[in-house]
């Protein structure tokens, strides 16, 4: 497991992964938490693969990563699963 630099501290981050209910020792967590003021859509595009932006609801494309884990669920998707998750099985 790689080890990410976090600005601002274990504490904020911690309180972060509480708040959106994720695992504070998960690389994607971190990776998540790093780009949290990123839009979904940027954050899908750098980051998943492209059969996740076929299921994302378009509502939630252009929602912060922030906003979005912490709605869970947008336009009948759950948006946390497709950010979490990179793999394939996301199609229409």
């Amino acid at each position: 497991m790689s080890t990410i630099a976090l600005a601002g501290g274990d504490q904020q981050y911690l309180a972060w992964c509480r708040k959106v209910k994720m695992n504070g020792n998960s690389d994607t967590t971190k990776q998540l938490y790093e780009n949290r003021s990123s839009t979904v859509q940027a954050y899908v595009a750098k980051f998943r693969s492209g059969a996740i932006k076929g299921v994302l609801p378009a509502e939630a494309a252009q929602m912060t990563v922030e906003a979005a884990l912490q709605a869970g669920e947008v336009g009948g998707v759950n948006v946390c699963k497709l950010l979490q998750d990179n793999r394939e099985k996301f199609g229409k």
